[in-house]
């Protein structure tokens, strides 16, 4: 009878650990970018993934232009890298996902901002949050 108890501890014990390494890769993939100023690189990381797995990063520009950058996660399960400032040079808002290697699909895509290095006379204008005018007490009739 003992036997038996035994035996089957053993193989749920080890049917949970499967499942649970299976459910691991299944985890809801997230990816982060730091904002950053055109021109300057920023650094990518990835929510809580498995450990020591190779991943790879997908960034899509403002011109929908994607790069793609390969790492691995640490002993932790995040993955983080830098995303040279060669491919930060146009300001505007900024796509990352990230998937295991081996996978086809991406995981959640989330937005960075890389915010204009210069101000530029023909592409920048500045407004109040709200429009005001001031009277200085006189009457305005």
């Amino acid at each position: 009878m003992l036997k038996k108890i035994f035996y089957s501890l053993a193989f749920i014990s080890l049917l949970m650990a499967s499942v649970s390494y299976a459910s691991g890769s299944g985890v809801a993939m997230e990816a982060y970018g730091l904002d950053t100023i055109a021109g300057y690189s920023t650094y990518l990381r990835t929510s809580q993934l498995v450990q020591n797995a190779s991943v790879e990063f997908s960034v899509t520009d403002p011109n929908g232009e994607t790069t793609s950058l390969s790492t691995i996660t640490n002993e932790n399960g995040i993955a983080q890298t830098e995303l040279s400032d060669y491919f930060t040079k146009l300001a505007g808002d900024y796509y990352v996902s990230v998937k295991y290697e081996n996978d086809s699909d991406y995981g959640n895509v989330n937005p960075f901002v890389v915010y204009p290095g210069e101000v530029s006379q023909s592409n920048s204008q500045v407004s109040p949050a709200e429009q005001v005018i001031r009277s200085y007490d006189e009457d305005l009739e």
